[in-house]
């Protein structure tokens, strides 16, 4: 609240900024599958981008998952690979959200 007589802010309550929660505070397991033969370049380039950005992939048969990733990097992969691939991604927040 805002007190002109003394130019102050008097009574301000706000959270402080330990407490709001951080932008990327979604992780999940994303998932990319090839459909074709053909596609399975992309399943290694994708491997190989997500060890650059600092995951361990895991090849499984025409499938590859990448654990913990990030919101931004989930994004950022679909918007890079979709083309190429199939890529589903299920994202959680911890703690998760209460819902009122």
């Amino acid at each position: 609240m805002y007190d002109c007589q003394t130019d102050n802010y008097t009574d301000f309550d706000a959270p402080a900024p330990a407490v709001l929660r951080p932008a990327s505070s979604l992780n999940g397991v994303l998932h990319a599958h090839s459909l074709h033969a053909d596609t399975h370049g992309a399943l290694a380039s994708l491997a190989a981008h997500a060890a650059m950005l600092g995951y361990i992939p895991r090849h499984k048969g025409t499938s590859l998952l990448i654990s913990d990733v990030s919101l931004d990097d989930a994004l950022a992969i679909n918007s890079r690979f979709a083309a190429q691939l199939v890529i589903s991604c299920e994202l959680r927040q911890d703690p998760p959200a209460r819902h009122r």
